[in-house]
């Protein structure tokens, strides 16, 4: 019998699949929750409010029918630049040696004739001079400015191809004029708000400022939901560390990030993000044609699977599947590959990694505790590896401190009880957290008749099992500081009589 608990718990990275034509029904979503799908990324580049309404609907539907925490992560397009149409939707050959121009205009149509395309971005012309690299279609055709006419800017092509309409354009070395955060992106952000998106992703962060500037937007609209920093400009890893200091998570987003870059340092920035994330505690996503031949066919290529897997080791939160569940011929298909991948690597992340983990970053000094409650999540989660506990289980209202124990990689489970619905689809984010919404206990006996429990109906505990149980008392204080650590050990009834 299928079981959520379990499915999340044999894999413990969380899994990230993107709706759109191929995945907008109650039965596909149905089936790639229950392969393993923990968040849904709704992405307001493409579709109407109306599709995301229904979307919206649809996944919350089937997170009742199917009693699984699913989160929905709202993926803000910022000031992505693009191509206008071509005449008839007709691709443009674009030849290495011929020069071809760009046109700052949003109604001019590309053409093989005429050799030039528009572009949406009206401020092309003033962000780039003769000298820069002009990328377009994902990379794939490489132009250099030679000059700026007025609103053209003329190019010399360096590698040609097809030019469809409507593709990317990339300006790796130029500063962008634009804010990172446009007027589309505002509207769409309280569209999202409105109908309850538990996370929100902000593109082409290229400093701290742009993050609080989502988070002043979201209190002037009086909520306020984690703020997911996607890294694809150089900007943003120059300011890494101010930049994740500001966030409440962060996706390596590989597609943009691998044209603003060279290809052969990505692997190099994706190590220094995940890194810096785990130190900080804050859920870590890597995005980007991780299955990206399933597109097309029904098994990934041997380089895609060690992909995957390789992230998880380095310490991802979670991988995210894009246009496979979007828009390609296998979306369940890709929810069950990548499942499988992370079952296979956590079955072989030995208890020696989680402890070798924690000793690593013991000797780091930019980890040691800056509080006690910092001190006191690392001595749990410790304190749960080298005990071998079942689980660790923690009370908590807003779910930060199941994140901070998370933090240093215990080898058990977290299991976090909230009476918050929201704090637990938030917390479906991160790795090995496994969320509960339960009712307001109001003494620590309590709590732990709860856990127990729920320890055993869900089989994340039999009798003799030693757990641990943490949290903040009174139990209704919002924000306030952990306060009790207790072993419980299952079955033993006279444990609590004196609580």
């Amino acid at each position: 019998m299928w079981s959520p608990v379990l499915s999340a718990l044999r894999r413990r990275t969380r899994l990230v699949a993107t709706l759109g034509p191929s995945s907008s029904s109650i039965p596909i979503i149905r089936s790639m929750v229950q392969a393993g799908v923990d968040v849904v990324r709704l992405n307001f580049s493409h579709g109407t409010y109306d599709d995301h309404k229904k979307r919206i609907d649809m996944v919350r539907a089937v997170s009742e029918e199917t009693g699984k925490t699913v989160a929905i992560l709202q993926d803000l397009c910022g000031p992505k630049i693009r191509t206008t149409k071509n005449l008839n939707d007709l691709p443009i050959p674009v030849l290495p040696g011929t020069k071809f121009t760009i046109k700052c205009s949003n109604s001019f149509l590309g053409s093989v004739e005429s050799q030039s395309v528009g572009t949406i971005y009206p401020a092309l012309h003033r962000d780039v001079q003769p000298g820069d690299n002009i990328l377009l279609s994902d990379g794939l055709i490489s132009m250099k400015c030679v000059d700026v006419r007025g609103e053209d800017v003329v190019c010399e092509v360096v590698y040609g191809g097809l030019l469809k309409g409507s593709q990317g354009i990339n300006l790796p070395g130029s500063a962008l004029s634009a804010s990172s955060i446009t007027p589309k992106d505002v509207h769409d952000l309280h569209f999202g708000l409105e109908h309850g998106v538990d996370l929100v992703a902000v593109s082409f962060i290229r400093s701290a400022d742009d993050i609080f500037q989502v988070k002043k937007e979201m209190k002037s609209f009086g909520k306020h939901v984690p703020v997911i920093a996607k890294i694809e400009k150089p900007q943003a890893m120059i300011n890494i560390h101010q930049i994740l200091d500001a966030c409440e998570g962060v996706m390596v987003a590989r597609g943009d990030l691998g044209v603003e870059l060279p290809p052969q340092e990505v692997p190099i920035a994706q190590k220094k993000i995940i890194a810096e994330a785990n130190r900080r505690g804050i859920p870590v996503i890597v995005a980007t044609q991780m299955l990206e031949s399933m597109i097309e066919v029904p098994r990934p290529t041997r380089a895609e699977v060690s992909d995957v897997s390789n992230a998880i080791f380095d310490g991802a939160d979670a991988c995210m599947l894009s246009a496979e569940t979007a828009a390609g011929k296998y979306p369940l298909e890709s929810v069950q590959m990548m499942t499988e991948i992370a079952q296979t690597t956590a079955a072989n992340m030995e208890v020696d990694h989680a402890i070798a983990f924690q000793e690593d970053h013991a000797r780091s000094r930019s980890d040691r505790p800056s509080s006690t409650y910092e001190a006191l999540g690392k001595a749990v989660a410790s304190l749960g590896s080298t005990i071998g506990a079942a689980a660790i289980v923690v009370f908590t209202l807003t779910g930060s401190t199941a994140r901070q124990i998370g933090r240093h990689r215990p080898s058990c489970p977290i299991v976090a009880l909230s009476t918050d619905e929201r704090s637990c689809r938030q917390l479906v984010i991160s790795r090995n957290v496994l969320p509960f919404t339960v009712s307001m206990p109001k003494h620590v006996r309590d709590l732990c008749h709860l856990a127990e429990d729920l320890l055993v109906r869900e089989k994340l505990a039999v009798k003799g099992d030693t757990v641990i149980i943490t949290g903040s008392h009174p139990f209704q204080q919002r924000f306030a500081p952990t306060n009790f650590v207790k072993l419980l050990t299952i079955g033993a009834e006279s444990q609590s009589a004196s609580e």
